[in-house]
């Protein structure tokens, strides 16, 4: 009968093991991605209010709103485990004869009430001559900012001056990867 005991104890660790590991599988396995695409902001660059060469300036804030419960109903949701932005890219659309080598660099940020500002993202001009910027993104979990009503992304910049023209239209994208369990 002694002889039973320490493998009955190594039985019962064993099942509670096996049965512990195969329900968080079987929780990984039943998760999924939503995306959700941000829409589009289109905005002026002025070079009017870029005079100082690296004063970093704010180019763009816009808010943004996700209705999780109307998420939560439609996809019948337990919880949100995690949500990132895939990226974020900002694109010259006019004049489309310019290159972006008077960007020295982009830093984007979440503010929402009661909470910090929230670096996301960041982009130094490494001496590209592209129209278009890939924001480099940090991969923090913005959760907390989509349980609030509403939130708001700012884009800050540093410049090269002088721009080479007076007004440069940009236009950002983003999407935001949002990792969700089922019921």
């Amino acid at each position: 009968m002694k002889a039973l005991k320490p493998l009955l104890y190594t039985l019962i660790f064993c099942v509670i093991a096996t049965y512990t590991t195969s329900c968080e599988k079987i929780k990984e396995a039943a998760e999924f991605d939503l995306l959700y695409n941000v829409p589009e902001v289109s905005f002026n660059v002025d070079s009017t209010a870029v005079s100082i060469a690296g004063e970093e300036v704010i180019a763009l804030e816009t808010s943004i709103f996700i209705d999780v419960d109307s998420l939560n109903r439609r996809h019948n949701l337990k919880k949100i485990e995690s949500a990132r932005f895939d990226f974020i890219r900002l694109q010259v659309v006019s004049p489309t004869n310019i290159n972006l080598n008077w960007l020295k660099s982009l830093r984007a940020t979440l503010r929402a009430e009661g909470m910090p500002e929230t670096e996301i993202a960041t982009y130094v001009n490494e001496g590209e001559q592209d129209l278009i910027v890939d924001m480099v993104q940090n991969n923090s979990n913005i959760t907390p900012f989509l349980l609030k009503k509403q939130f708001y992304l700012r884009i800050y910049t540093q410049f090269n001056p002088p721009l080479p023209v007076r007004t440069v239209t940009m236009l950002m994208n983003s999407r935001i990867r949002i990792t969700v369990q089922p019921l």
